[in-house]
C-alpha cells in the first residue's frame, strides 16, 4: 500500500511539475517557489518532521517560521509537497490521509 501511494505521489507530483514548467523541489525553498498550496503530511519539532520524512519518503520539511510562508503558523517544521495548484495540493493531502500514513494531512496556501 505505501509503494503504491509512494508511486501514486511521484505521478502526481511530477505532473504538477511539468504543468508548473520546473523541476518537482525537493530542496529548500527559494523565495520564488514559496507561494502557492502544499499538501501538508506533517508538522512539528524539526526533529519529528525529519523522522517523519526519513519514515516515509515524503516530500521536503520547511521552517514556517520564515517569511516565505506568511500563512503558515509559526514555529514549526512541516513535512509537505509543493508548491501546486490548489487541486493537486488537496488530491495529495487526500491520498495521504486515505492511506492513514498521515490522517491529518491537509492542504494550505502559503501565501
Amino acid at each position: 500500500m505505501l509503494r503504491m501511494l509512494l508511486i501514486s505521489t511521484a505521478v502526481i507530483a511530477s505532473s504538477i511539475a511539468a504543468k508548473a514548467g520546473a523541476p518537482e523541489v525537493r530542496g529548500p525553498v527559494r523565495l520564488a517557489q514559496a507561494c502557492g498550496w502544499y499538501a501538508i503530511m506533517h508538522c512539528g519539532s524539526a526533529d519529528s518532521a525529519r523522522g517523519y520524512q526519513r519514515r516515509t519518503g515524503a516530500g521536503f520539511i520547511i521552517n514556517t517560521t520564515s517569511a516565505n510562508f506568511p500563512n503558515f503558523q509559526p514555529g514549526y517544521f512541516c513535512v509537505v509537497q509543493g508548491p501546486a495548484p490548489r487541486s493537486d495540493a488537496m488530491i495529495l493531502a487526500q491520498q495521504w490521509r486515505a492511506s492513514g500514513y498521515s490522517p491529518t494531512a491537509y492542504a494550505k496556501s502559503a501565501c
